[in-house]
């Protein structure tokens, strides 16, 4: 029996792990058979043995179903199980620290929100008093701007990859559109610049955000753009998404922006239907991989 002790600290794959369970099963079903053989009295229990020993061989094969389909990604060894994490949520993090990321975020843009009213209040006094002080003879000057492009919503959160070339005229336009609460990724050492300037979407952020920084990204590079399919990343932009390729490092289908993309955006009224769309329409886009 010591040689078939199984020692935890010697296993280290998941090939391993599922090697353990039909190990077990085996022993298992072998005690079963066993003692079914062995025991006479209750006249019930070889009875009760033997019935253990077959059902349990169903059980045990679809709890290995199981983790061979739905949480295959979990039985990848740590290397390839790392780049899944990466591929599906950009950044490495447990959803605990998303959980707390959120939270601090909503208040931070919301304390925004109430600094900007009131801003936006003061300007127009100032603008008032300043008007009221010229003779009215005299061409009254121009308003001052008004922050009527501030980012609206408590739910959306934008993450931005410092290895983008325009990193810096990226950073003032969000800042232009009022967006101060910005996720920063791929300071990775395996990160390099993405290899084409994609944009990812959650099917829950604000869309008419989400269609202005479409529009005023194209000028820095943007030409593409997909979804999120992590669900707990429905609420979070990614700009500059590394999400044209797989695990593999093999291209995935996105959607190019062009002006049939532009004016069919402009029909949607909310993120979700617009996701659909992009999803219905995606295509395999052929690039030079940044190794």
């Amino acid at each position: 029996m010591s040689q078939n002790n199984i020692k935890p600290d010697k296993i280290t794959k998941p090939i391993q792990l599922l090697a353990a369970w039909l190990l077990g099963l085996i022993i298992l079903v072998g005690v079963l058979i066993t003692a079914a053989t062995l025991v006479k009295e209750p006249a019930w229990l070889p009875v009760f043995f033997s019935i253990s020993a077959v059902l349990i061989i169903p059980v045990f094969l679809f709890l290995i179903f199981q983790l061979q389909t739905r949480y295959r990604p979990q039985m990848q060894e740590d290397q390839y199980y790392s780049e899944y994490l990466n591929q599906n949520t950009m950044t490495v993090e447990s959803e605990a620290n998303e959980e707390l990321k959120n939270s601090i975020t909503k208040t931070i843009n919301h304390k925004i929100k109430e600094l900007a009213k009131l801003q936006d209040k003061q300007l127009i006094e100032i603008n008032d008093r300043i008007n009221s002080l010229i003779p009215k003879s005299d061409q009254p000057i121009d308003n001052f701007p008004v922050s009527d492009k501030f980012f609206k919503t408590d739910k959306t959160f934008v993450n931005l990859n410092q290895n983008l070339e325009k990193l810096d005229k990226i950073e003032e336009l969000l800042n232009y559109l009022n967006v101060f609460s910005i996720n920063i990724f791929g300071n990775n050492v395996e990160h390099k610049p993405p290899s084409i300037f994609l944009l990812s979407f959650g099917e829950e952020v604000d869309f008419d955000f989400l269609r202005v920084l479409i529009k005023e990204l194209i000028p820095y590079g943007l030409i593409a753009i997909a979804n999120i399919s992590s669900n707990w990343r429905k609420n979070d932009i990614y700009i500059g998404s590394y999400a044209y390729r797989d695990k593999y490092k093999k291209p995935v289908p996105i959607l190019k922006i062009s002006d049939k993309v532009l004016s069919t955006m402009e029909e949607f009224t909310n993120t979700k239907s617009f996701s659909e769309y992009v999803e219905r329409n995606v295509e395999l886009l052929t690039f030079k991989y940044n190794s």
